[in-house]
């Protein structure tokens, strides 16, 4: 390490937590007069610098204040004397998905630039954990150096105790794929320079306690000093200090407020003559719990399952549909300005402190409130596209279709939930379905009523429809990857509408299909076998409750343990339907348990409350897996909820994934402060042995597990923490603050989840899994339309005379289009992250990942004619040129991990591969249209 005298880096900056334990707008009237008293500092001090915590954001919350101000920041960011981005908030990596991270910092580079740029430094001050893709990220938007808090902890156990050890402070990063960036840990904290008293003996105190902290571990004589720290104002006489205790240094020394990208140029300098940095592979979550604050991760699991459901919704399902009407013709219905609303509303709610649950009651409500603004538009705007689809529709000439409609890549045949809504005037009460080849199609009916039908339209007033509607299941006719399927409705009077099945009364209550036969036991626990009979695991569902008397970043236990278990619960069964196209049992538990934790007297109490939990267990036709729904219905407070799963797999590793990576993880027997803790998976998590036997866990909304670390095949998720704190002491005492206090954290009321349980085999890849993961997150879309589409539409007369009453309709667009059963984009050999149009280049954007152990051929296949294909980086800037085969197709190459984005422009509108049943192909073809090619993106 370093013996040279140092050069002090003093970096003055704020972290900024949005939201934390004050809700927003308190914290922005903070933010308000924080920057005020910046911009006078400013135009007092022309040398003063200062960094705005690396996210944009913060902009837009200050401007909506003092919008007067905005060519005053402008003219101090071009100056290079308020330093920006280049994120837009500063977001947790584990539970932001990989598209939504890269979005994060598209839109922070973005606005940067609209105030005149920004800095081109990863910084990350207090993420807890680092993916192991964002070196390839960040590389992706020219960003090759990263500042980090927290990750690589530089504590380890030596015996009992906890010490220190000689880590470096700078090193080569390799992510997942390869990429590098420099990474500087900001070891002794973002505040180890939090503030310079005028006193020239301690302020020297202070950099005499950096420089025997710090130089130890830099591989260079320049050491970051940090000056500042959660919602500080910065420091307005730092200047003059600095130049009085200037000096005062010993010889050699230098000392001076710097910048970030100073200070990484600087080491990089020096680092030209020796480089003495080890290189360090894979995800940073090193270090103690109170350095990795793991119980974040399933902290309000309310919040993660509602983030799930937005980040799906806008990645898989709204963006490609809007791409897909585009490749189809429907040219200008891209909805950019709403869309870029809708993400920075989403990653307004994925700053580490906001998803992470660890903030104050009010800072979560008000997230909850983001995440149903997003749910209402992105509903609204599906709608609109499916309606402007359906309108377009080759219909087959029936007098009702259901238009369905794939936003994934793979081809699948499923059961879709639909109502579908007949003029009550018809009388219509039974009716058959068929595919566009004329084979009939199965369905039950869930629930019949008669019920008014909202009509709304942009030309006449509101109104409604009386209908019939049937709420139904359908099976699906195999509909292509990001393609289109028809399914023909004929009503009919004179057949009977089928049953929506029968119950069961085996003694052990059983569901099954044609994958898997699953059964509900006396004591709760739940038995797998796949479709022969063959067991799969007996107990794939036990819930266990046990105390948490810690706070919302990390669960800790009392010193006497009380666990209660489902299986010692009576159970209510409510439900067994045993039916062709869905089949579930439901039961619910009603658990007498210890009201709350006595923190003074270390134990559960003897009041007692109420927790319910009810399970659902699904299997439809086609699905390769059991769904499972969880329903938490809690009052009791200060304990953990958590599923115990026994795996058909008996090892010491899982394979958890990750943000554009899966992640092999071995469990940890050999410390107990490590061994409870919790590790992060997204969407899937896989336990199977050395021979590919075992399971998959599919999820939505359940981040954090544990790894048994005395039983290998058991595995551990937690449902629901609650508990009274945001933050204890790190001895585990309360603090004696009632700003720390969170009642709310406790989680009243009911906690949805939802996950799958998929069998594997020694055949099943990376590639299957990913599969049935987007099958599970995202259904096959479907409109239920008339031929003659005013029948369901239209509104109401706006004008009081009968005589002059007329219902008007749009005019039409688009007439020469339409829509016929085929695929559009055909993928093979990746997995697709994002398919979008970037309006300015008139370009569709398709982003691809290889989650394979090994290199992939990948083919891209358009149905019409590609006039030009590009490779992009992540900011949608012009690599190279993609060669085209046959006017449509294009082939790469990309190694593990790598990540690809794609530039595509059409020449015509597409002649649609058509997936039959049968499996045979025929074209069908639509006009032509003009479309000037983009030389480059934006």
């Amino acid at each position: 390490m370093s013996t040279e005298a140092p050069t002090y880096h003093i970096i003055s900056h704020t972290h900024w937590d949005r939201e934390w334990y004050l809700p927003f707008e308190q914290f922005r009237i903070m933010l308000v007069r924080m920057l005020d008293g910046l911009l006078e500092l400013l135009d007092r001090e022309p040398d003063y610098r200062f960094h705005l915590d690396a996210q944009t954001i913060l902009l837009d919350d200050y401007l909506d204040i003092r919008p007067e101000r905005r060519e005053e920041l402008r003219m101090r960011i071009r100056e290079g004397r308020l330093l920006i981005g280049p994120w837009y908030v500063q977001n947790d990596f584990y539970l932001s998905s990989g598209e939504a991270t890269i979005r994060n910092l598209e839109i922070g580079i973005r606005a940067a630039e609209e105030f005149g740029g920004g800095m081109r430094i990863g910084y990350a001050a207090d993420q807890f954990g680092v993916i192991s893709q964002l070196p390839q990220i960040l590389q992706g938007f020219g960003i090759d150096s990263f500042i980090f808090g927290r990750g690589f902890d530089n504590w380890i156990k030596e015996g009992d105790e906890w010490v220190l050890r000689p880590a470096p402070t700078e090193f080569v990063w390799e992510g997942a794929d390869g990429s590098r960036v420099d990474a500087f840990h900001m070891a002794f904290w973002y505040n180890n320079a939090q503030r310079f008293s005028a006193d020239r003996a301690k302020a020297g105190a202070l950099l005499r306690g950096i420089r025997e902290s710090a130089l130890p571990r830099a591989t260079t004589p320049h050491l970051l000093c940090m000056n500042g720290v959660d919602h500080l104002a910065p420091q307005d006489d730092l200047l003059e200090i600095l130049s009085d205790l200037s000096a005062t240094l010993p010889p050699g020394e230098t000392l001076r407020q710097s910048t970030l990208a100073e200070y990484v140029d600087a080491v990089r300098r020096r680092l030209e003559i020796e480089d003495p940095r080890p290189l360090i592979r894979g995800e940073l979550r090193e270090g103690r719990g109170d350095q990795i604050l793991h119980g974040t991760l399933s902290t309000r699991s309310y919040l993660k399952y509602l983030n799930v459901e937005a980040q799906n919704q806008l990645e898989a399902i709204l963006e490609p549909l809007y791409a897909l009407l585009e490749l189809a013709g429907f040219s200008g219905c891209w909805p950019e300005s709403i869309l870029h609303y809708l993400w920075k509303t989403l990653l307004s709610n994925l700053a580490h402190d906001s998803i992470c649950g660890c903030s104050a009651d009010r800072v979560h409500a008000a997230m909850v409130d983001r995440y149903a603004r997003i749910e209402e538009a992105a509903d609204f705007l599906e709608e609109e596209a499916l309606d402007l689809l359906s309108r377009h529709w080759d219909c087959g000439g029936a007098p009702f279709f259901i238009a369905v409609v794939n936003t994934q890549q793979d081809p699948r045949s499923e059961v879709l939930s639909c109502e579908l809504h007949f003029p009550a005037d018809l009388e219509i009460a039974s009716f058959r379905l068929y595919d566009s080849e004329n084979n009939k199609l199965s369905f039950e009916v869930l629930h019949r009523e008669r019920m008014l039908r909202n009509a709304i339209s942009p030309i006449n007033l509101p109104g409604n429809l009386e209908v019939d509607s049937f709420h139904c299941l359908i099976e699906s006719p195999l509909t292509a990857g990001f393609g289109f399927s028809t399914i023909r409705v004929v009503p009919d009077s004179h057949s009977a509408t089928p049953p929506a099945g029968t119950g069961n009364d085996r003694p052990v209550p059983r569901i099954e299909n044609e994958y898997l036969s699953v059964g509900l036991h006396e004591n709760g626990t739940v038995e797998l076998r796949d479709a022969d009979g063959r067991l799969i695991t007996e107990s794939a569902i036990v819930l266990e409750d046990d105390e948490d008397c810690g706070d919302v970043y990390l669960y800790r236990d009392g010193p006497v343990k009380e666990l209660y278990s489902s299986t010692a619960m009576p159970l209510v069964i409510e439900e067994v339907v045993q039916a062709e196209l869905e089949s579930r049992i439901t039961w619910h538990s009603e658990w007498d348990l210890p009201l709350e934790y006595l923190g003074p007297e270390e134990r559960r109490s003897a009041e007692r409350g109420r927790l319910t939990t009810r399970i659902t267990l699904r299997l439809r036709k086609h699905d390769p897996y059991l769904t499972i729904l969880f329903e938490i219905d809690n009052e009791i407070r200060d304990h953990r909820l958590r599923w115990r799963l026994e795996s058909p797999a008996a090892c010491d590793t899982t394979l958890a994934r990750a943000p554009f990576s899966y992640e092999e993880r071995s469990r940890i027997i050999d410390d107990a402060e490590i061994r409870g803790r919790e590790n992060p998976f997204a969407g899937v998590l896989i336990h199977r042995d050395s021979e590919g036997r075992g399971i998959a866990l599919l999820s939505r909304g359940i981040h954090g597990y544990e790894h048994d670390p005395f039983d290998p095949s058991l595995l551990r998720l937690t449902l629901l923490r609650a508990n009274k704190y945001i933050l204890k002491g790190f001895d585990g005492e309360n603090m004696r603050n009632d700003l720390w206090q969170a009642a709310g954290n406790q989680c009243p009321g009911t906690t949805r989840l939802e996950a799958a349980l998929l069998p594997l085999t020694a055949g099943d890849k990376t590639a299957d899994i990913e599969r049935a993961l987007r099958r599970f997150l995202t259904p096959l879309r479907r409109r239920f339309q008339a031929t003659d589409a005013r029948i369901l539409g239209g509104g109401r007369p706006g004008v009081q005379d009968p005589a002059v009453s007329e219902i008007f309709y749009p005019e039409d667009r688009f007439p020469e289009l339409k829509i016929t059963p085929g695929e559009i984009l055909q993928i093979s050999g990746a997995e697709v992250s994002c398919l979008k149009l970037n309006r300015s280049a008139d370009m569709i954007i398709l982003r691809i990942v290889n989650l394979e152990a090994d290199a992939s051929a990948v083919d891209i296949s358009y149905a019409g004619e590609l006039q030009a294909a590009y490779r992009l980086d992540l900011a949608e800037n012009l690599l190279e040129s993609i060669p085209i085969a046959d006017n449509a197709d294009i082939a790469l190459t990309l190694k593990p991990g790598e990540i690809a984005t794609c530039g595509l422009v059409t020449a015509d509108y597409p002649t649609y591969r058509v997936a039959s049943e049968s499996g045979r192909e025929e074209e069908r073809g639509s006009g032509k249209r003009k479309k000037t090619a983009a030389l480059s993106a934006n």
